[in-house]
């Protein structure tokens, strides 16, 4: 699979999100989940599609998650933030004074990115990729289609039916 069917994959999941939930967000936070999911899956993607390696893999994620980063910082401080300031008929000052309450090192709108929206995007761009990586190699001859893995599924479910009776 390349770029085109991960964008693909990505676009499915928020729409059939917003079939089933519909929006909480006035569709900001699915804008933000197709531009950060694409960041973070895209990099890791076009490498392995490249060359198919574990390390080719484990590097694309590792850029994908400071790529997402980046992304996150001027999303969140050009659309996302500014949007709901302008619904609450505040300004970009207001946001970061509720943030330093909860964090006091965060003072501006610089520190605020470098302090609260990177750090929380790296972390959960770390979870997914240590996530990937421990269920890539099981999932990979089923999201193939290898017809071998199929059957060793098949006989696994088989023996494991047997032992129930």
């Amino acid at each position: 699979m390349g770029p085109l069917q991960a964008v693909c994959i990505i676009l499915v999941k928020i729409l059939l999100k917003l079939a089933t939930e519909g929006t909480s967000s006035a569709f900001t936070g699915e804008l933000q989940n197709f531009l950060l999911s694409c960041a973070y899956v895209l990099p890791p993607v076009i490498m392995y599609h490249q060359k198919k390696s574990k390390r080719t893999a484990i590097i694309g994620m590792v850029i994908g998650s400071v790529f997402t980063g980046i992304v996150a910082i001027f999303t969140n401080l050009y659309i996302i933030i500014p949007f709901y300031m302008a619904l609450m008929g505040q300004d970009m000052s207001y946001f970061v004074a509720m943030c330093t309450e909860v964090n006091p090192l965060i003072s501006n709108v610089f520190t605020l990115a470098i302090l609260g929206i990177l750090p929380f995007n790296l972390i959960k761009c770390g979870i997914n990729s240590v996530g990937a990586m421990l269920l890539y190699k099981h999932l990979s001859p089923i999201i193939h289609g290898n017809a071998s893995a199929k059957n060793k599924k098949a006989n696994i479910i088989k023996k494991a039916d047997e032992t129930k009776i």
